[in-house]
């Protein structure tokens, strides 16, 4: 400590400069917004209301919540910069960090920000104006009047607090009033996305936890569960507790179903406007609130057979410091020790979702399926090769001369040599549901079942059992609505 004042100086930061820095965080709308709703429920509020109103390019944003409200005093820390501790002990469903969030959060896209708060029906006001700090160069944050305070925030209530976003001079772009609004939309529509994933916990409720209602603009938010848990193919690892320096992180790993056991709908919620392959990975939760999602932390390679894998890991509120929880809570990364235990379970992680891919694929290696194609398994690889003891290449085959059945087979290699596997790999990893092969017209698909069943019959497979195997490879399955009838029409014609 100095004894003399030589020995320091006052280094009290420019107001002017330094609250323009904190316009810079790197904060979006979306992860700006979500700091703020994290404050409505680490006060204890069950219903949240965000209101975003473009106003003819003049745009406003609105959050208010039910909670716990604030007293004076607590309203005027809340209002200050750094205003907790930051390695301070933090209560175990705070999901704050440095003090800094809703400022800074604010600051980002506006130039004025209002917090109006009611305890025991108390109201007390408090407003940031950066072009008033500007001006004057000081840490001065103001006291509205009731007369200048919108008409949510002076709405009587009990208990609940109200932020207004106004002058949002960063939000949206365009040359035009149109253009703005189109803008304004799109942000506003990504910023619910946004909110119903790092917050579905929330919007779920659990046995310990009761749902959070929260509405933008009038429409309640869907929790989007990134793991599918109430999907029956969805599967579940127990859960494997780590401990770490007197406390416990949670990891669970789920494996998505394969594209063709989901609807379209869920196959593309799953996915996310970044698709499958960048959604895989560890989805890191502090105090039930999404932190960090798509990434393996540098652990593991994104793949295709691994895309579906998906890795809940849950820490407290007092590991901030060893995860490295940035001020946006929008990054983080695992200490050394966990690293270490994470790397070595991925091989098992993954191998669940490998597996649902090659069972989707063993029906190419079961003999009583005749399939077209056959996976080969060989000492530098593995290759498809057409299989000419499918019934309908047999029977072609042996219908053909000597000189016919040579160029017939020369074709079908040509054709083997030329299966595009770079873009079928982009094709299925990016786009599974939309990549299918054409379709077969009536007459062939006619011609192919009666064979199929003809073949099988002289094998001892009854009609029945043929049935069973075509509903469930292609190229049946996928036109299942003119097969069926067509076995139907076979059974009729040889049931004596």
């Amino acid at each position: 400590m100095a004894k003399n004042v030589e020995d320091f100086f006052d280094a009290t930061p420019r107001a002017d400069a330094l609250i323009e820095g904190l316009r810079d965080f790197g904060y979006t709308l979306e992860t700006a917004l979500a700091d703020v709703v994290d404050n409505s429920i680490t006060a204890g509020a069950t219903e949240i209301e965000i209101l975003a109103d473009f106003n003819d390019g003049n745009p406003s944003i609105t959050i208010s919540d039910n909670g716990a409200g604030m007293t004076r005093e607590v309203l005027h820390e809340v209002m200050r910069p750094g205003g907790r501790v930051a390695n301070a002990q933090q209560p175990s469903r705070d999901l704050g960090r440095f003090g800094l969030g809703m400022k800074t959060a604010a600051f980002s896209q506006c130039k004025k920000l209002t917090v109006t708060t009611y305890f025991n029906s108390e109201r007390n006001s408090a407003r940031w104006d950066l072009d008033y700090v500007s001006s004057l160069n000081k840490w001065h944050a103001l006291i509205p009047t009731d007369g200048d305070l919108t008409e949510i925030a002076t709405r009587p209530r009990v208990r609940g607090t109200v932020v207004v976003w106004q002058e949002l001079d960063r939000l949206v772009e365009g040359a035009s009033t149109k253009s703005q609004w189109h803008d304004f939309n799109r942000k506003i529509v990504s910023a619910r996305a946004h909110l119903e994933l790092v917050l579905h916990r929330f919007l779920q409720g659990d046995t310990q936890n009761k749902a959070i209602k929260i509405q933008l603009n009038g429409v309640e938010l869907v929790p989007n569960d990134p793991f599918f848990q109430n999907h029956p193919a969805t599967i579940c690892s127990p859960i494997d507790k780590i401990p770490l320096n007197s406390e416990i992180i949670d990891v669970q790993s789920f494996t998505l179903p394969h594209h063709s056991k989901m609807s379209q709908a869920d196959w593309d919620a799953a996915g996310g406007h970044r698709g499958h392959m960048a959604e895989q990975g560890f989805y890191l939760y502090r105090a039930r609130r999404l932190i960090v999602h798509g990434t393996w932390f540098g652990l593991h390679r994104r793949s295709a057979t691994t895309q579906l894998a998906r890795v809940c890991i849950d820490i407290p509120t007092t590991m901030d410091a060893e995860w490295k929880v940035n001020v946006l809570k929008a990054s983080a990364s695992p200490p050394l020790a966990i690293r270490e235990r994470l790397s070595a379970l991925i091989p098992t992680l993954s191998s669940v979702s490998q597996r649902v891919y090659n069972n989707r694929g063993t029906a190419l290696t079961e003999s009583n399926r005749d399939p077209l194609w056959r996976r080969n398994a060989v000492h530098d690889g593995i290759s498809y090769t057409i299989n000419t003891e499918h019934p309908y290449l047999g029977q072609y085959l042996e219908q053909c001369t000597p000189k016919e059945k040579k160029r017939l087979q020369r074709l079908l290699h040509v054709i083997e040599s030329g299966l595009p596997l770079d873009a079928l790999f982009v094709d299925l990893a990016g786009s599974p549901a939309e990549t299918h092969t054409p379709l077969l017209e009536d007459e062939g698909l006619r011609e192919l079942v009666r064979t199929i069943i003809t073949s099988n019959k002289e094998r001892g497979f009854s009609v029945d059992e043929t049935a069973q195997l075509l509903q469930v490879i292609d190229p049946f399955k996928s036109q299942w609505a003119q097969v069926g009838p067509l076995i139907e029409l076979f059974r009729k014609e040889n049931t004596p």
